[in-house]
């Protein structure tokens, strides 16, 4: 029987545990972005996945807070317990999946090349370009929350590019 003290307490320790943050919750979110991005994204293998993150802030509080209770290094997080956690954490960063997937699937589509065939604008002009000496190389793209930024990579200088209408904005 699950104890929901336990699990929301264990779910809070988990969000707000910077190791596990960047150790098994980043990791997983950006695996699971990749198969939703991919197109491959099976719903029901994410909760195993969830679970190792459940487990693992599981022993992590009990290290911090306590000897090893009745079950074992998990301490008094019996199986139900971790696995609400699990689906909680699912649940709490299903946005920060959608997102991500969002940004790889932009990041996919907008290289410096495809923005330059829809610009088509005097951003990209050769005469241009080679005056300032640039080439293709010299741009990157990253994506953000949904924007795509091309950023000239010898001053970091920044450009938003709408996909939308094909613009290229100052930052």
């Amino acid at each position: 029987m699950t104890d929901h003290t336990d699990a929301h307490e264990l779910t809070l320790f988990a969000e707000n545990d910077g190791d596990l943050y960047r150790s098994r919750i980043q990791p997983i979110i950006q695996n699971l972005a990749r198969k939703v991005a991919a197109g491959t994204y099976q719903p029901g293998t994410a909760p195993k996945l969830w679970r190792y993150a459940a487990d693992d802030a599981a022993q992590r509080y009990t290290r911090a807070h306590g000897t090893p209770g009745p079950h074992g290094t998990y301490g008094s997080f019996d199986a139900a317990t971790r696995q609400t956690v699990a689906t909680m954490l699912a649940e709490n960063y299903a946005d920060d999946l959608t997102e991500q997937a969002r940004n790889l699937r932009l990041a996919k589509a907008w290289t410096v090349s495809a923005i330059k065939a829809a610009h088509g604008g005097t951003f990209f002009d050769r005469s241009h370009m080679k005056t300032n000496g640039e080439t293709l190389k010299s741009f990157a793209v990253e994506v953000r929350h949904g924007v795509v930024n091309l950023i000239r990579t010898r001053d970091g200088k920044a450009w938003i590019f709408t996909p939308e209408c094909g613009s290229i904005r100052s930052a």
